[in-house]
């Protein structure tokens, strides 16, 4: 997956939980997707599938957080912040 990819992920992942208006979820779960989706170093990253592992971790811990009983969407929602 290219970072390409991964912009396309989250920009069409995010604008789905900017319906949410209510966030019940502490900074702690959404710190590790925060700074993986940061764009300054996203913008920094070289090569075709130099996202790739950065994607696998995001999905990871939206698993965790899905495990944990959070919402993948407001965990995105959050982190996004």
């Amino acid at each position: 997956m290219t970072k390409t990819s991964l912009v396309f992920f989250l920009a069409v992942a995010l604008p789905i939980q900017a319906q949410i208006t209510t966030a019940k979820y502490s900074t702690p779960f959404t710190l590790p997707i925060a700074s993986l989706t940061d764009p300054t170093k996203l913008a920094t990253l070289k090569g075709e599938r130099a996202a790739k592992p950065r994607l696998q971790k995001c999905l990871y811990w939206l698993a965790y957080d899905k495990e944990q009983g959070k919402k993948p969407v407001i965990v995105l929602g959050e982190s996004a912040k």
